[in-house]
């Protein structure tokens, strides 16, 4: 990829993969780069790091939820957006310019964005507002309600993201993505530090169902703008990655809570084996 004298607009970079993948392009002579995180915190620091490998390089920085419209999203300090509610509308060219990622291309305008954003935990773990209704459809309506919030926020995204395409002449998108499940299959006994369950809890069964939806929606935008010459990329790591000290420990004490007839063992760990 060429990255000399490009415009490039960096979403997710709070975190570990989206820090280094600034630092990284920072160093290799960008015309500029946007820096897009959830919180203001993350992408000011992430600016002196980046002023340290390339002083003289154009910063710009911009914060808030790039998929939900119950919060501001600020651009070089002011309100791009400031709708306070959750709105659910059909889709269309008006809403999609609308969107977010429409706006901050616009503004800034990237040749490339590179998306780090942890886009499927971020939207399972979305808190839902839920009406009056009988205790024992609860919990299928809240989860019925995460789920197409989840997928219609996917959908704006992906929507607004074509016409960034189409009308601003962005040329390449490339999504760092995930598995939903750390690169295991569905025996995972546990995941960044999810719910204390031997099992699969919802919100690691929304992260498989949002980061599968994602890769099908943006294949099938890759296929929309190839005959335009343009890109879509999907990178999804398969194995841990991480540019931060790690350290580890004995595990002592563990308890087993359940019998052998059973055929599953917990145990206080968050450990799970058969026959044990």
């Amino acid at each position: 990829m060429d990255i000399q004298g490009k415009r490039f607009l960096i979403l997710g970079a709070g975190g570990q993969i989206g820090v280094e993948t600034a630092l990284r392009i920072s160093a290799l002579s960008p015309q500029s780069i946007c820096i897009h995180s959830l919180k203001k915190e993350e992408v000011t620091s992430l600016k002196k790091q980046i002023q340290q490998i390339s002083p003289n390089l154009d910063v710009f920085l911009s914060w808030g939820d790039i998929f939900m419209t119950n919060e501001n999203i600020y651009y070089q300090g002011d309100v791009l957006d400031c709708k306070r509610e959750f709105s659910y509308e059909e889709i269309d060219c008006l809403l999609s310019r609308q969107t977010r990622i429409y706006k901050l291309t616009l503004l800034f305008k990237p040749d490339i964005i590179i998306d780090a954003t942890n886009s499927a935990t971020t939207l399972s773990n979305y808190e839902i507002p839920m009406p009056r209704v009988n205790e024992k459809y609860r919990v299928l309506i809240y989860d019925s309600l995460k789920l197409e919030i989840g997928i219609y926020s996917l959908k704006k995204f992906i929507l607004g993201l074509r016409f960034c395409f189409d009308e601003l002449e962005l040329s390449s998108y490339i999504k760092v993505s995930t598995t939903g499940l750390g690169g295991l299959g569905l025996n995972i006994e546990y995941t960044h530090g999810d719910e204390n369950k031997s099992f699969l809890s919802e919100n690691i069964w929304n992260k498989l169902i949002f980061s599968g939806v994602q890769h099908q929606m943006l294949w099938s935008l890759a296929r929309t703008v190839a005959k335009e010459k343009k890109q879509v990329k999907i990178v999804v790591p398969a194995t841990l990655v991480g540019f931060e000290q790690l350290s580890s420990f004995a595990i002592k004490n563990i308890e087993r809570v359940s019998t052998k007839e059973d055929k599953v063992c917990i145990y206080r760990t968050n450990t799970c084996s058969k026959d044990q």
